[in-house]
């Protein structure tokens, strides 16, 4: 049996929520940043805040079905996998090749991309 959550960690969660969907819609809009991680973390706030939220997150025309199947599999389908890593990728190394002085700044950036890379694709 699930223990009810005091209204000052319910505020907290609904709180986290909405931060993790602001920070998943900028995620859809700059390529550089993942949105979908975030808003499958808005969603698992809101599951423990506000039922109606967390339904309305999953049933989302344009990203329901990504976090069902999340909360189903706790994976992510090839074809985001590939979406997120490939925006986040890309711009990340253009990045640090135009704007990015220092040499060793531009191997950790490229490096930690390439990392996150790799472990969003695996």
């Amino acid at each position: 049996m699930e223990k009810e959550l005091s209204p000052v960690l319910k505020d907290f969660y609904l709180t986290g929520g909405f931060i993790f969907l602001f920070l998943g819609i900028m995620g859809v809009m700059i390529p550089i940043m993942p949105g979908t991680i975030f808003l499958i973390l808005a969603t698992t706030c809101f599951l423990k805040s506000s039922e109606s939220l967390a339904e309305y997150m999953m049933s989302n025309k344009y990203f329901g079905k990504t976090i069902r199947d999340f909360f189903e599999t706790r994976s992510l389908p090839l074809k985001v996998k590939v979406l997120s890593s490939t925006m986040m990728f890309f711009p990340s190394i253009i990045y640090a090749m135009v704007f990015v002085d220092s040499w060793i700044q531009r191997i950790t950036l490229i490096l930690s991309i390439s990392i996150a890379t790799i472990y969003i694709l695996s």
